[in-house]
């Protein structure tokens, strides 16, 4: 979820709307009348099936989940990340959700809140305490935009070689605070970890912190044994390649990206 440049909340993943609707644009540069004309599934491989998908706004797709009784995470997407603190912005996205819950109190059965940024969920639960939160994790999220468990990080987020040091510093700082002290700080109840960082000892750790283990981005069906039959875990996926025996309904949580 994030806001468009008139601060229309919307559920869309990218920073940037060129990867589904094949032309450039950043979401927080956009308004929603500039966004919702989008075909989002231009540049999809059935594009002529799918044509004329549209962004949706987060209250419609709300309601439609808490109609059809559909589990959801709330993702909180925060575009160009900043090392200071949170801009008015960001501020404004934890009132959507603060809002949201106090509109659809069937939320509190149906949703968890997420984001990459511990204080997003401070501030959320420091508000609303009963609002039920993960926090998402991959190494070098403050220092890089990617990352794979191969090649590492990947494209530095700062051009600037003293705020890529000091992002870096954070990395640490920030694994060592989730290691030993936001799960309790936060009243974290799961953490969202990337697939690269799965196995047996690291599911054991972080349950043994308090918290449910759910993998992202998991696609390739052996991916998906591994982590049901293996490990044991929920994951994410984009995807219903696999057989039925493999998406297993209580371990599998589709994503809209």
């Amino acid at each position: 979820m994030t806001l468009t440049a008139d601060e229309v909340a919307i559920i869309f993943h990218d920073d940037t709307t060129e990867r589904v609707a094949g032309q450039g644009g950043l979401i927080r540069h956009m308004s929603w009348d500039e966004t919702k004309e989008l075909d989002i599934a231009a540049t999809h491989p059935f594009s002529e099936k799918f044509k004329n998908e549209r962004i949706p706004t987060f209250e419609e797709t709300l309601v439609d989940c808490i109609q059809n009784d559909i589990r959801m995470f709330i993702d909180i997407k925060l575009d160009d990340l900043k090392l200071s603190s949170l801009r008015a912005k960001d501020n404004k996205l934890v009132q959507v959700i603060l809002d949201a819950y106090n509109r659809h109190p069937e939320l509190y059965k149906l949703a968890v809140v997420s984001s990459f940024n511990p204080i997003i969920i401070y501030l959320i639960r420091r508000v609303n305490p009963g609002i039920v939160c993960s926090l998402a994790y991959r190494p070098q999220f403050f220092s890089y935009e990617s990352y794979t468990g191969q090649m590492g990080g990947a494209r530095p987020r700062y051009s600037n070689l003293l705020k890529h040091l000091a992002a870096q510093a954070l990395d640490t700082l920030h694994l060592w605070m989730l290691e030993h002290l936001l799960p309790g700080v936060l009243g974290l109840s799961a953490i969202l970890l990337h697939k690269d960082l799965a196995s047996p000892d690291a599911v054991t750790a972080w349950q043994n912190r308090g918290l449910r283990v759910i993998l992202w981005t998991v696609n390739m069906p052996l991916e998906k044994k591994y982590a049901s039959s293996v490990l044991k875990v929920t994951y994410m996926t984009d995807t219903l390649l696999g057989t039925a025996d493999e998406l297993k309904p209580a371990t599998v949580a589709m994503t809209a990206s």
